[in-house]
């Protein structure tokens, strides 16, 4: 099974995206597993 980090340090996207992608042998993780550190984010807009 493949891995797939998920930028993100929320555990219901997560949980949200693992459900969808599990299907296709990718297994999600969030960042924060793997020690990495949030990014600054300092745009205005979300696209």
């Amino acid at each position: 099974m493949q891995k797939v980090v998920l930028a993100t340090g929320n555990a219901g996207k997560v949980r949200e995206l693992a459900s969808l992608l599990n299907d296709f042998g990718l297994d999600v993780v969030a960042q924060t597993e793997l020690g990495v550190d949030s990014a600054e984010e300092t745009g205005l807009t979300f696209i």
